[in-house]
């Protein structure tokens, strides 16, 4: 038996962050989270960094708040990129 179908997923390389664009005006942490394919700590702790409270996953951010993380996690990213 042989498998011919492609597998599933991207192959490999930077995971591609969703487009912005279509971002609710309120969306909880975990939702948040689940977007920019990370987790709800790593939100949270990003939130704490930005100086914004929130006591849990199941809080509310709004949008502009959500692209102030976002962001954060676009610059650690090229931060972290090994240069050519």
């Amino acid at each position: 038996m042989s498998n011919t179908e492609a597998p599933a997923g991207t192959p490999g390389g930077p995971v591609p962050v969703p487009a912005l664009d279509d971002l609710p005006e309120r969306m909880r942490v975990h939702a948040l989270a689940r977007r920019l394919a990370r987790t709800s700590r790593e939100v949270l702790a990003a939130l704490a960094s930005l100086g914004i409270e929130v006591r849990s996953a199941q809080s509310s951010v709004d949008k502009k708040v959500a692209e102030q993380v976002a962001a954060t996690f676009i610059r650690t990213a090229c931060r972290e990129r090994p240069h050519a």
